[in-house]
């Protein structure tokens, strides 16, 4: 993984009137195309100088970008690797978090103004006119987010935003397989945790076979009651086998 440190992006032509947007850090596995990223902060710039009223530095949404307040130190990727945890399997994201995720803006920001009121997926260009939620409207990745059959009652799941994002290639190849590797990392570990409780609720309760319990797959029956599980008792079963060999 190459990290890159105060890259000056432009991502039209560079000349006299053209503006370019700074990254503290840029890493090649990067899981948005950092010119799509510098595309989107133009045009909220744009936005900010003729409509808002007061300051606001538009590369602070970039998340690799150090915010001056903040705990995180210049050059960390900490912020970056937060909004890469909202990607984690069983996560419910947003329209607005994943509109951010699918642009590499950092989702966090959504609470602070100017986003604090931002609401994209209500937006009506009549009504609403040339709101910060515009800047976004016309976009390919708004368009078909707004329209997938994943999103529903506004919220969208971490698996099917990848999926989405995987379908219309609005994520870096390298940057996915990064992604999909610390996926893979996280969903053994869970398993690796579930199947820790499920040898220590064997241990627990096997004692009271043929007392309590007239058999082991009234305890299996049990332990998937007590953890909640949605694996079958024959999977218990395995799980306790395989922790004596």
């Amino acid at each position: 993984m190459s990290i890159k440190k105060d890259c000056f992006l432009y991502p039209f032509d560079k000349g006299i009137e053209s503006e370019g947007v700074m990254f503290d850090t840029l890493d090649d596995s990067r899981l948005v195309n950092p010119i799509h990223t510098a595309i989107i902060i133009l045009d909220i710039k744009k936005w900010v100088d003729s409509d808002l009223e007061y300051e606001f530095d538009t590369n602070h949404l970039i998340p690799e970008n150090f915010v001056q307040g903040d705990v995180t130190q210049k050059y960390s990727q900490f912020d970056v690797d937060d909004c890469y945890k909202l990607l984690k399997p069983k996560q419910s994201l947003s329209f607005d978090e994943a509109l951010f995720i699918l642009f590499g803006l950092d989702p966090y920001r959504l609470m602070l103004p100017p986003f604090h009121n931002f609401k994209a997926e209500k937006y009506e260009p009549v009504a609403d006119g040339a709101s910060l939620e515009s800047v976004f409207f016309a976009t390919k990745r708004f368009q078909i987010l707004l329209r997938s059959s994943y999103l529903i009652n506004g919220k969208i799941s971490s698996e099917n935003l990848i999926e989405l994002a995987k379908d219309n290639d609005f994520f870096q190849e390298k940057g996915l397989r990064h992604i999909l590797k610390q996926k893979k990392k996280t969903a053994h570990t869970e398993t690796d945790l579930r199947n820790d409780k499920i040898i220590d609720k064997w241990n627990e309760l096997s004692p009271k076979l043929k007392g309590k319990y007239p058999s082991k797959v009234f305890i299996y029956r049990k332990i998937k009651q007590m953890l909640n599980l949605d694996i079958t008792e024959d999977m218990i079963k395995k799980i306790i086998a395989n922790s004596t060999k």
